[in-house]
């Protein structure tokens, strides 16, 4: 090298070589590779079944390099740890997770009304101290049979609001009608919508012993829960059920989904014990034409459906309306029966007060009718945000939009 170059050549040739090595600094270049990726932390503390609630919204973030992704869950459970398998998701026993030292900037909490609660107050003041963004995601439809007021206040317990809530349309619309409307309360959709969707598309694989359905028309009966109360049903329509099916065994089918909570609810109370669990089992097994349904979530029951029951308050009015099928909500005839709701969904729906209301239902679909057909379609297009896969996007963009605008991304 020759070091007899005059001074300004050597400043020239210095300022040449700063100036290229700063056109091929890598940081300039390819600057995403170079970023730091956006902690999010999903915590669910619900049941297995309701995953799909979160599922479509943990694979967008999934999907996206800029994010790293976590799921928090409360206790080992094989049957929630594989529907994170399945979706690609490492998750974290919270007992394991020190969230002082991860400092997540965006936290996303699934829940129902109240269930906050088993996130004791100081977890939660901890959790908004050091993450900087909290999003709020209940899982739940429809409003409790608590006063509208009290349902409020209790999607928003906690030591503070978050700084979000997502709803879909019929639970945003009924606070937004009572007047109680806050900006942090935001209409999307709900990821639920999302796996039904899905479902409906896939190939799902079918168990052997559910091939008994094969050639019959199949009525799913999908029971609320709460059975010391006037919203559950059980107790006055099983043994009609058991018996018409028995009689129509030729060409139709039962499945028997309860709900999520019922079974540890009728144990717990007293009202069954594990011998009446296991010999309803046992009857639905024998057979030719019931299947007592406790697959993970209610997808496979919901493809093979030709006709939905459900108890008036159920969320199932809700979630089962795009399938497009014939819908009876059942209400108690005994005097006990518990308010409607949502009344302005059930008027779209048939529904059946007695044991001979049923009846006609059952034998106008096995005739081949799909009763209130129109009014149901209308309450779907009315009551459903959307139906086409896509909500779970929606919400982590709006997560994204706000994250990014905002004091967060600090």
């Amino acid at each position: 090298m020759n070091n007899d170059l005059p001074e300004r050549n050597r400043i020239d040739k210095t300022a040449f070589m700063e100036e290229w090595k700063e056109h091929l600094q890598l940081h300039n270049l390819i600057p995403w590779a170079y970023q730091e990726q956006i902690k999010v932390r999903i915590y669910s503390h619900s049941k297995p079944s309701n995953w799909i609630a979160l599922s479509s919204l943990c694979k967008a973030f999934l999907a996206d390099s800029k994010y790293d992704i976590a799921v928090l869950v409360p206790r080992k459970n094989k049957e929630r740890e594989d529907c994170l398998t399945n979706d690609g998701l490492r998750f974290i026993y919270e007992n394991d997770y020190d969230i002082m030292s991860d400092k997540p900037d965006i936290v996303v909490i699934q829940y129902a009304y109240g269930v906050l609660r088993v996130y004791k107050e100081p977890y939660l003041e901890t959790i908004y101290n050091h993450a900087k963004m909290v999003v709020g995601m209940p899982f739940i439809l429809l409003r409790s049979g608590l006063p509208i007021e009290v349902c409020v206040e209790k999607l928003l317990s906690g030591p503070k609001e978050m700084d979000y809530y997502i709803l879909d349309k019929l639970l945003y619309n009924t606070i937004e009608e009572a007047g109680l409307m806050k900006p942090n309360i935001i209409h999307i959709g709900n990821p639920k919508f999302d796996a039904i969707y899905a479902a409906m598309r896939e190939n799902l694989s079918i168990p052997e012993e559910w091939n008994k359905l094969n050639g019959r028309k199949v009525f799913l009966w999908a029971t609320d829960h709460q059975p010391l109360t006037g919203r559950f049903t059980f107790d006055l329509y099983a043994s009609q059920l058991l018996h018409w099916f028995a009689e129509h065994v030729d060409d139709c089918a039962l499945i028997i989904r309860p709900h999520p909570l019922c079974v540890g609810e009728l144990l717990k109370e007293g009202l069954w014990d594990k011998g009446d669990y296991e010999k309803v089992r046992e009857y639905c097994d024998n057979s030719e034409n019931v299947i007592w349904d406790e697959q993970t979530d209610y997808s496979l029951s919901y493809k093979l459906a030709d006709c939905v029951l459900t108890d008036v308050n159920c969320g199932i009015i809700l979630s089962s309306l795009p399938l497009d099928k014939p819908i009876c909500a059942l209400r108690r005839y005994d005097g006990q029966a518990s308010e409607v709701h949502h009344p302005e969904v059930v008027e779209h729906l048939n529904v059946a007060d007695s044991a001979e209301g049923l009846t006609d239902f059952l034998e106008r679909v096995r005739a081949g009718e799909d009763p209130k057909a129109e009014q149901r379609r209308a309450a779907f297009a009315k009551f459903i945000s959307h139906y086409d896969g896509q909500n779970g996007r929606r919400i982590k963009d709006f997560i994204e939009r706000k994250y990014g605008e905002g004091h967060y991304a600090t």
